[in-house]
């Protein structure tokens, strides 16, 4: 199980991260609110999940931040690689490309289930709060 929720982003896809109950479908993590995705509509890009904000893995401020940050992004991996379906609802994108949606997993909203774990927090837009002590 350990070695399932450490393993690289390439082989997402492989353990089912493909599946999917809408035209998009989920490629790979990329961190704790961002997947890459392929919808038919929109291609292979960026997408960020709406509704939360996690912890940054690649411009963190402090090394607490980072280390949640990657257990952020353990959280969300292992959400949807335990998952049945995963449904992935496009909404927009946001100021820096990236494709912003909603995402369910096995029946829930992943940003209820990142908020509720601790690995992230609500978000509606606007100004982040930091995530050092």
């Amino acid at each position: 199980m350990f070695a399932l929720l450490v393993g690289p982003p390439a082989i997402d896809v492989a353990n089912g991260l493909a599946r999917a109950g809408s035209s998009c479908v989920a490629l790979d993590i990329i961190d704790g609110d961002t997947l890459r995705v392929f919808c038919p509509e929109a291609g292979v890009r960026s997408a960020r999940i709406k509704s939360y904000d996690a912890p940054e893995r690649f411009s963190y401020k402090c090394l607490s931040e980072f280390a949640a940050g990657w257990l952020a992004t353990q959280k969300l991996r292992s959400l949807l690689w335990t998952s049945g379906e995963i449904i992935i609802t496009p909404d927009g994108s946001d100021r820096y490309g990236r494709l912003l949606i909603y995402l369910r997993a096995g029946g829930e909203g992943v940003a209820r289930s990142m908020i509720k774990s601790g690995h992230g927090r609500a978000y509606t837009g606007g100004q982040r709060a930091g995530w050092c002590a």
